[in-house]
């Protein structure tokens, strides 16, 4: 870039440096879920992220008596086929989530 310091017939002429800055390449995924979030569109992705890795986080035997059913303001909201899971899973809570993180 050249920037002249005076408009008059004889110019001085400085040559500027460009400021160089450092690119750091991004991955297609965090492209898309930056694009999703300025959209409103990635807490719907997160918690369809989190619906399929339910059978994995709690197992088959409780995946098979419960399922997510929303993602709302940071909690899991389950469905459950009697209320003797609701308590099942309220003592379980700590290491759900911990299993959920972790996958």
């Amino acid at each position: 870039m050249i920037h002249l310091d005076h408009p008059d017939k004889v110019c001085h002429i400085k040559a500027m440096r460009k400021k160089h800055f450092q690119a750091r390449l991004q991955s297609i995924g965090e492209i898309l879920f930056s694009t999703l979030k300025k959209r409103g569109m990635a807490a719907k992705l997160e918690e369809n992220v989190l619906f399929k890795l339910w059978p994995k986080a709690v197992g088959a035997q409780i995946a098979a008596q419960t399922q997510p059913d929303g993602w709302r303001a940071g909690t899991l909201f389950v469905k459950t086929t009697s209320s003797v899971w609701v308590q099942q899973l309220h003592f379980m809570k700590e290491d759900i989530r911990q299993k959920i993180n972790s996958c």
